[in-house]
């Protein structure tokens, strides 16, 4: 069975090389800056995802959260309905795993970790 961490990183390659490929078809529109940010930043987190070591105490849930919101927006602005649907469409993969794995707190949304929940371990003394 596949960890967080391992469904996070592969829903963000998927994502990054579908906006991948919606660059290269459209890229005189409005919101190409936008889509190559998201690209390049979800490429540089799924690297540092593979090779790291530490735990996933991060926010990225709510990063990618509000990243995923931004983009929504700003390609609903254009006059292409096809395009903005290609758009969503490259999302969603990122979408799925930030709905089945985020949970809400006090610092926003947030991933469980792989190690241990968010709750400090207690030692059992016997």
């Amino acid at each position: 069975m596949a960890s967080v961490r391992d469904e996070f990183a592969a829903a963000l390659k998927l994502t990054a090389d579908r906006l991948n490929a919606l660059l290269s078809l459209w890229p005189s529109k409005g919101s190409h800056d936008d889509l190559e940010f998201a690209r390049d930043l979800m490429l540089s987190r799924r690297n540092q995802l593979r090779h790291s070591e530490m735990p996933m105490y991060i926010n990225d849930a709510q990063t990618y959260a509000d990243l995923l919101d931004r983009l929504t927006e700003s390609t609903e602005k254009e006059n292409d309905a096809a395009y903005s649907g290609e758009v969503s469409n490259s999302l969603e993969p990122l979408r799925i795993v930030i709905r089945k794995y985020a949970r809400k707190t006090d610092k926003g949304l947030r991933f469980p970790t792989d190690e241990r929940g968010d709750q400090p371990m207690l030692s059992i003394k016997r």
